[in-house]
C-alpha cells in the first residue's frame, strides 16, 4: 500500500500509512523501496526518511535512489540525498554517478557532486575512463571545466592507454584546440602513447598539421605540454 501511495505523489494518506507501522523499508519483486519511487517529491522523500527509510538500499538492478535520480536528472533530489550523505561514490551497472552525469551532459548535476569533498572525482569505469575521458569525448566544455576545477588527473589513461587529450584530438580543429588548451592548462602530458603507439599530437599533426597556421597553433600548444613535463628550459 505504502509503495502504490508514493508511486502515485498520494502525499495526503501517507502521513497516515506511516503511523500505520507499515514496514518502511519493504521491497517490491523489482527490490524497490518506497524511497526509490518517491524520487520526483522531495516532500514526499523527507517524509520517508524521517519514518526511517534507507537511502542507500539497492534494488534488483543494482541502483540506489541517488543514481535513479543522477540518470533522471532530478536535481532537486539530487542535492537533497547528497546533503543528506547518499555515496556519492556508487557505482551502479551503468558506472559511477559522476559517469553518469558527464555522459548525459548534465552541468548541473556534475557540480551538486563535485561540491562534496568525499566524491572521488577520478573514479574509473571497467574500461579504466574516468568521467573527464567521457566529456572530452562528448565534448562537454561546461563539465570538463568543472571537473579540471575538481582535480581530474588529466594524466590517467584509459584501457586502450588513453589520456582525454587523446581523445581531444579527434574532435573538429578549433573544438580539438579549445579542449587541448583547458587540459594543458591543466598539466597534461603530450608524450603519452595509446596502444597504438600515437601521442595526442601525433594525431593533431596528422589530422590538422597540413596547413602552416594550424601547424603552427599546434607546435605552440606541443611547447606548453613540454613545459608540463620537464618545466621551462
Amino acid at each position: 500500500m505504502l509503495h502504490f501511495a508514493v508511486s502515485h505523489s498520494y502525499g495526503h494518506i501517507i502521513p497516515d500509512l506511516l503511523d500505520c507501522d507499515l514496514h518502511i523499508n519493504a521491497r517490491t519483486d523489482l527490490g524497490e523501496t518506497p524511497l526509490h519511487l518517491a524520487l520526483d517529491c522531495v516532500q514526499i522523500m523527507m517524509l520517508l526518511i524521517g519514518h526511517g527509510a534507507t537511502v542507500d538500499t539497492r534494488d534488483l538492478a543494482d541502483e540506489i535512489p541517488l543514481s535513479v535520480a543522477v540518470e533522471i536528472e532530478q536535481h532537486d533530489t539530487i542535492q537533497y540525498l547528497v546533503d543528506l550523505g547518499a555515496d556519492v561514490n556508487a557505482l551502479t551497472w551503468r558506472g559511477s554517478l559522476l559517469y553518469i552525469a558527464a555522459r548525459n551532459g548534465d552541468t548541473a548535476t556534475v557540480t551538486i557532486l563535485v561540491s562534496k569533498n568525499t566524491l572521488d572525482v577520478n573514479i574509473q569505469n571497467p574500461n579504466d575512463k574516468i568521467p573527464l575521458h567521457f566529456a572530452v569525448v562528448y565534448r562537454y566544455e561546461d563539465i570538463i571545466r568543472n571537473l579540471l576545477e575538481a582535480s581530474a588527473n588529466v594524466n590517467t589513461v584509459d584501457r586502450y592507454n588513453k589520456t582525454p587529450l587523446h581523445y581531444a584530438a579527434n574532435h573538429p580543429f578549433l573544438v580539438s584546440l579549445r579542449i587541448a588548451e583547458m587540459l594543458v592548462s591543466s598539466g597534461a602530458y603530450g608524450d603519452i602513447r595509446d596502444t597504438s603507439g600515437n601521442t595526442a599530437f601525433d594525431v593533431l599533426f596528422d589530422e590538422y598539421g597540413h596547413t602552416r597556421n594550424r601547424k603552427h597553433r599546434i607546435t605552440q600548444l606541443l611547447e606548453r605540454v613540454q613545459n608540463n613535463r620537464f618545466g621551462k628550459k
